[in-house]
């Protein structure tokens, strides 16, 4: 029996000393393909802080738009077929996001930092000084423990009990190295933070049909999207279509569409509605493209919110 414990003593002993091997560090690029099969391939890439990852998109039109998170990176909106676009991660987490042109198609991205330490990368307690956890044992820890006096002892078991008496051993190096071990580990593992859960975004549309003058309501619409623009974990889409694409040439309506733009929203126009009144790219603010009905069906098949004006 006193084999078997001297064996198992001995296997606890090695498993506390031998120092697992660090993790392998991540990458600094990764690709992501969106499928012909409404996918992203794969759905969960992992990359180091200052990594940048890109995403290549075919025949099918795709954008991306993360989730709510400190340090996430700008969304990758519109319409994208056959390009290849890249967004560099500053900041280490994890970054849901997803394609808003088709509901379920969705990815993460795990940023971790340059040189990750390995929680069970730790130190040996050193072999030499005369401490408790390693080294040479002190005299302290080899001093004979006093007994106490005969009469005590017998005093103590008329009263009914034995006294133990705890004699203090000098502890193995090997076993005081696991202790230590265990503690910074532990004192590791506390001291991480836990991610808050990502919120999820939320897509509002506005349409807007009437000209710039003669009602407010194109007026009213853009004030709406500027406020939607300015509100944390919303996207912002602004369709213009009739008379409302007129509002993309003008200085007062268009100075309007910049704002949502530069906001990180979207303006798109009716491409037929800017051909029957001669309007092309030219004519257009900054931040203003051409769009299609095509788009705004998929606009409003991903819209959580739809206003019209």
């Amino acid at each position: 029996m006193r084999t078997a414990f001297c064996v198992s003593l001995f296997t606890a002993v090695a498993a506390c000393t031998n120092e697992p091997a660090a993790p392998p560090s991540p990458p600094t690029t990764g690709v992501v393909q969106a499928t012909p099969a409404i996918a992203f391939q794969p759905q969960q890439v992992a990359v180091r802080v200052n990594g940048t990852i890109t995403w290549e998109f075919g025949a099918v039109p795709h954008n991306v738009a993360f989730a709510v998170a400190a340090g996430r990176p700008a969304d990758i909106p519109g319409f994208n077929t056959s390009t290849s676009i890249a967004r560099t991660f500053t900041a280490a987490g994890t970054f849901p996001y997803e394609c808003t042109i088709h509901p379920g198609m969705r990815g993460t991205v795990v940023v971790t930092a340059a040189d990750p330490a390995s929680p069970y990368a730790v130190t040996s307690a050193p072999r030499s000084g005369g401490g408790r956890y390693g080294g040479a044992p002190t005299a302290a820890q080899h001093r004979p423990v006093a007994r106490p006096p005969r009469a005590a002892r017998r005093r103590g078991r008329a009263g009914g009990h034995r006294e133990r008496l705890m004699v203090a051993a000098p502890i193995p190096h090997s076993l005081a190295t696991g202790a230590i071990m265990l503690d910074q580990v532990t004192a590791h593992v506390g001291s991480v933070p836990r991610a808050a859960a990502p919120q999820r975004r939320v897509n509002a549309l506005i349409i807007i049909n009437d000209p710039p003058y003669g009602r407010e309501r194109a007026l009213n619409g853009l004030r709406l999207a500027i406020a939607l623009a300015g509100q944390p974990g919303t996207g912002v889409r602004v369709f213009l279509m009739g008379g409302a694409v007129l509002c993309a040439t003008d200085y007062s309506l268009g100075s309007m569409i910049r704002l949502v733009t530069e906001s990180g929203g979207d303006v798109g126009l009716s491409g037929s509605c800017m051909d029957a009144r001669g309007i092309t790219g030219r004519h257009l603010v900054a931040g203003a493209r051409r769009s299609s009905m095509e788009e705004l069906a998929h606009w409003v098949a991903s819209a959580d919110r739809i206003v019209p004006f």
